[in-house]
């Protein structure tokens, strides 16, 4: 299963710049955005925007770096449901431009074999194959309404300068801080993969090319005509670290997918409570700190059955500090793809998510779906989606708090239990249903009204 890392370097910002950019973001959006999601008001434009199109469903080319179950991640799980859900109800057709070691059947096949629906596949590896896709890929600008791009493309930025030439309107979507992620994910734990006869070369990234990652996106960031930020607190974080225009700034949420039937509550903890962590296997995930944690509950006596879901550059350091726990079970699961992390939910008496930082917290979301309670860092966009205790208990990103949330969850299942009740509850706001029509909003406000009836 391949690992899909937010590729992206620390920048460093006047100190006044946050004052500014709260003031310019506040005329984008409404500071009470989350606080009506119960209420059903959440949009990703504020009260009163609404763009109309005439009487199409609307173009869109999607630029989407991996696709499921082949590649894994946030970013990737997004656009797969906004697809799906977008499709479904007839209100667009899509072309996808996807990075995949998947073929194209395979990723039509997933989306259920709409008729709506146009796959353009690129090697997930640079290859021969990006030339060979270039005329459908002009063809396909041609056609559109508009373009998002659901991560940067680095490879591909003759795209963008497409999109623009063609004065198409180019969506950004932020699932987090690429200029800050860089030196990890073009490092030297992360070799660049090229596509070769034989298969496939690994080369190490030169030093230079992380800082000439930051600089090209930097450039490119003021000129997209919308960005998206899936939280109030990574909206502006972003236009401070990475150079977005805030006049061009759009909030909208992740989603969830909502299944039904329900699962059902439990009723009481395993003997010992199963803790599961699902994230990136780096420093950013707080896989670290679980670990610490663990370590302090371990000298208390306290035992716990862990589940570790996921890879990266951390995973030997954690695998050291887990076997120095002398009464934990610790399991490693490795990247897995989305089916098997349902059921490592559904196994779960408490998940954890020990974050550094989240632009948003997709797997505090996936918890709730799966009626689990959290223990949870507040840090980015968490406070955001979970109110304590509700939803979850909020700690402060430190192994002593994280330690102390675990401690006093594990100690009341009648308080897991009531989360689980209000977190099956409070999720229905995140479905996909209600999440992916706000896209559409913003793509028609930015299409020009000449366009509506081509």
């Amino acid at each position: 299963m391949r690992r899909l890392p937010q590729g992206t370097a620390s920048v460093r910002i006047r100190s006044d710049a946050g004052s500014v950019v709260r003031l310019a973001l506040s005329s984008v959006v409404d500071e009470q955005f989350f606080d009506g999601i119960a209420d059903g008001r959440m949009s990703a434009l504020p009260d009163g925007v609404r763009g109309t199109f005439g009487s199409r469903p609307i173009r869109i080319l999607l630029y989407v770096k991996g696709f499921p179950t082949t590649e894994t991640g946030g970013p990737v799980v997004v656009v797969y449901n906004l697809v799906k859900e977008w499709l479904r109800t007839g209100a667009a057709e899509v072309t996808l431009i996807v990075q995949t070691d998947s073929g194209e059947e395979e990723v039509r096949e997933a989306l259920g074999q709409p008729s709506d629906l146009t796959v353009i596949r690129l090697g997930y590896s640079p290859s021969a194959e990006d030339v060979r896709a270039l005329r459908r890929v002009l063809r396909a600008f041609r056609d559109a309404d508009v373009v998002q791009f659901n991560e940067f493309p680095i490879r591909l930025m003759g795209y963008v300068i497409l999109a623009k030439a063609r004065g198409i309107p180019a969506i950004y979507s932020s699932h987090g801080l690429a200029t800050e992620e860089a030196p990890t994910f073009l490092g030297p734990d992360y070799p660049l993969q090229l596509a070769s006869r034989g298969g496939q070369v690994e080369v190490r990234a030169p030093r230079f090319l992380a800082s000439l990652f930051v600089r090209v996106f930097r450039w490119v960031a003021p000129h997209w005509t919308a960005v998206v930020a899936n939280s109030r607190t990574h909206m502006a974080r972003a236009v401070e670290a990475e150079n977005f225009n805030p006049s061009r700034m759009r909030l909208i949420p992740n989603g969830v997918e909502v299944c039904a039937p329900e699962p059902p509550t439990p009723t009481a903890y395993k003997d010992p409570p199963r803790l599961l962590f699902v994230g990136k296997l780096e420093r950013v995930r707080g896989p670290d700190l679980f670990l610490s944690a663990l370590e302090i509950l371990d000298s208390e006596g306290m035992r716990f059955d862990v589940g570790i879901a996921g890879a990266g550059s951390l995973e030997a350091e954690l695998r050291i500090a887990a076997d120095r726990l002398k009464r934990q079970k610790v399991t490693f699961c490795g990247s897995v793809g989305q089916e098997a992390v349902r059921r490592l939910y559904q196994g779960a008496d408490i998940v954890v998510v020990p974050s550094r930082y989240e632009a948003f917290g997709m797997v505090v979301l996936e918890a709730m779906a799966a009626g689990r309670p959290l223990v949870a860092t507040s840090v980015g966009g968490i406070p955001e989606i979970v109110t304590a205790p509700r939803n979850a208990i909020l700690v402060a990103p430190e192994a002593v708090s994280i330690a102390a949330g675990i401690r006093r969850l594990a100690s009341d299942p009648d308080l897991g239990r009531r989360m689980a009740v209000a977190n099956r509850e409070d999720v229905a706001a995140f479905s996909w249903s209600h999440i992916a029509p706000r896209y559409l909003d913003l793509f028609r406000e930015l299409v020009p009204a000449t366009k509506a009836d081509d």
